[in-house]
């Protein structure tokens, strides 16, 4: 059976929302990077380049747009599972030194609430994707 196509809209999302994940504390680490590649690999089988990850950085440093209108316009954009893919792909990066940090998890609560899902629906997202070990 053929895999049906990428949403563009959720591959562009998946990059932006990773990269604003890994500047939370505003550092750019090395692994986290590897682990954005990493994440957009496996959730679309495509590559992300060192220089398309830095492309999105330097974006995201000019953009006059709010994290609340952005994240209104790809909740417009992506289904549901596409939704709880996000969310699971930000929980990925963001626990992949072993903890969650406060600052992580208020940008995650800012996800959830922006796609519609309850914090006993995030607990559960954040439960199972760190638990899927």
């Amino acid at each position: 059976m053929a895999q049906s196509p990428i949403n563009r809209d959720f591959e562009y999302a998946l990059r932006k929302m990773l990269v604003l994940m890994m500047l939370r504390d505003d550092k750019v680490k090395l692994e986290e990077i590897y682990g954005i590649k990493a994440i957009v690999r496996q959730l679309t089988g495509k590559e992300a380049s060192d220089i398309e990850v830095q492309e999105i950085v330097d974006a995201l440093a000019q953009d006059n747009e709010s994290l609340e209108d952005y994240l209104t316009d790809i909740a417009n954009k992506v289904d549901i599972n596409e939704k709880t893919m996000l969310v699971r792909a930000a929980v990925l990066l963001s626990s992949s030194d072993g903890d969650l940090h406060d600052d992580e998890m208020t940008l995650l609560h800012q996800f959830a609430d922006s796609f519609g899902f309850s914090n006993s629906e995030l607990k559960a997202i954040i439960e199972k994707t760190v638990n899927a070990d």
